[in-house]
């Protein structure tokens, strides 16, 4: 199992408009793909803009092909629009 953890800094004045965003992302990557185990999206608690997603995939193959979809491609183009930054660690279970 492989966890991404990616922390986002958002435009202030388009918070909500990306939360949505990623709700909708969310929601189609765990209706979508069999290999996506969990994909939360949270407020981060020490960035009054930030955003965290959790997102748990079975298998490397399973990330490459989220990487490829058309709401993983939609969302990538609006999060160029509306935020600053946005990390992405990587964690894989033992």
């Amino acid at each position: 199992m492989i966890t991404l953890i990616v922390k986002i800094d958002v435009v202030h004045d388009r918070y909500f408009d990306f939360v949505d965003d990623c709700r909708t992302a969310s929601r189609r990557a765990l209706n979508t793909e069999p290999q996506c185990r969990a994909f939360t999206v949270n407020k981060d608690a020490d960035n009054e803009n930030g955003i965290i997603l959790v997102e748990m995939y079975d298998n490397q193959e399973a990330i490459d092909f989220h990487k490829t979809t058309e709401h993983f491609l939609k969302w990538r183009e609006i999060a160029n629009q509306l935020t600053y930054t946005r990390t992405v660690t990587r964690y894989e279970s033992i």
